[in-house]
């Protein structure tokens, strides 16, 4: 019991207190302050990291934001480095679906200013992103 009491405050005792840092990279601070919407989805082998963005240049036309989505691929492995990829511009878009395939994730977005929406479909992979026509 002694011996778990001394690895519990050496264990406290290395956990330094967070620090708070600001970042400067403009094209970062811009991206980050124009998410409005941020889903996640895991497969097998990766998650994806759906970020939908409001473009800075052209917030509304005609009453229908102009978006586009910055998609996030994390890899479980260790030694795979993540990517980032960004599809758009599209008028009021939003997530239809996801659904899990073998290997990759199917993404359906709906967007458009009638009804009905037009869709488009990506397939995301641990390597990267696809349209599907």
């Amino acid at each position: 019991m002694e011996l778990f009491s001394l690895l519990l405050v050496l264990n406290l005792s290395l956990v330094q207190e967070p620090k708070i840092k600001r970042l400067s990279d403009e094209e970062q601070i811009e991206i980050l302050n124009s998410i409005d919407d941020f889903k996640q989805y895991h497969t097998n082998s990766f998650k994806v990291n759906l970020f939908r963005r409001v473009s800075s240049e052209n917030k509304e036309l005609n009453g229908f934001p102009l978006a586009n989505y910055i998609i996030g691929i994390v890899n479980y492995s260790e030694m795979d480095n993540p990517y980032l990829f960004q599809v758009g511009d599209f008028h009021s878009p939003q997530i239809a679906s996801a659904t899990r395939q073998v290997g990759s994730l199917k993404i359906t977005i709906e967007y458009g200013k009638s009804s009905p929406k037009e869709k488009l479909i990506l397939i995301v992979t641990k390597d990267g992103v696809k349209l599907v026509e």
